[in-house]
């Protein structure tokens, strides 16, 4: 893990923007900077550190490529608030159970562990490389088949008390929102029809080149953080079910 603090920025393997991109982002995440609130000036920063001009732009332009600053030329960048309208909701995984009865549907726990986080898992989550993550992967089956399997990476501080949870038939998304209590706010979806290869033909169980549909998901909550890096791999058929409790 590259060295890091929240005070200085060194010379080593990890990029002088990149530190200063972590000390910044962490500042508005956890509202030290609050929404609203202005970011120091240019000049500031690179005499608060050290580094150059062009450092601190490159980490101030990755910031607002992920929307939690605004940029006001001439008068400096701010830490973005809340939609004024936004809402909790949440994606149902009950669809199965709706189709053909919960007797029929079942949920196999593959993994569940806290592990380090990897560097590109650190970058969607906006958190430091090796922070520590909960790791849960799982497969549904229908009738005894599996129908989909699915990884989620979730930063270990937004759920603590997630690795004492039974989780046993429980879909996963609904104990994040309900039992946990974290709003969701936003979410990324990508979608993507392809053969199966022989590590997703061996989790689904199925032959090799069969078709599947891929998603990946990032989940947001306020102010515009990632909580939930999704990754999940369907045999035939996905179903989108957005709801908000009114």
């Amino acid at each position: 893990m590259p060295a890091f603090t929240d005070d200085r920025i060194l010379s080593g393997p990890m990029p002088k923007y990149r530190q200063l991109l972590e000390i910044l982002r962490k500042q508005v995440i956890s509202g030290e900077i609050p929404p609203g609130g202005q970011l120091p000036t240019e000049d500031t920063l690179i005499e608060r550190y050290g580094i150059s001009r062009g450092t601190v732009r490159k980490a101030i332009d990755q910031l607002e490529a992920e929307r939690l600053i605004r940029k006001e030329h001439g008068v400096g960048s701010f830490a973005l608030a809340e939609h004024p309208n936004a809402v909790p909701f949440f994606f149902s995984e009950e669809y199965l159970v709706q189709l053909y009865g919960r007797e029929r549907v079942a949920f196999e726990d593959l993994a569940k562990a806290v592990v380090p986080a990897a560097v590109d898992t650190a970058e969607r989550l906006h958190i430091r490389p090796g922070e520590r993550l909960i790791h849960i992967e799982r497969r549904q089956l229908l009738d005894g088949e599996v129908v989909c399997y699915t990884e989620r990476d979730i930063p270990e501080e937004l759920c603590p008390t997630l690795m004492n949870m039974d989780l046993h038939d429980q879909p996963l998304h609904e104990v994040l929102v309900f039992v946990s209590e974290i709003p969701l706010l936003r979410a990324e979806i990508e979608i993507e029809a392809r053969l199966a290869n022989t590590v997703e033909a061996h989790l689904l169980n199925t032959p090799l080149q069969t078709p599947l549909i891929a998603i990946r998901r990032m989940t947001y909550t306020a102010p515009n953080r990632p909580a939930v890096w999704y990754q999940a791999l369907f045999r035939r058929r996905f179903m989108l079910d957005v709801r908000v409790e009114e």
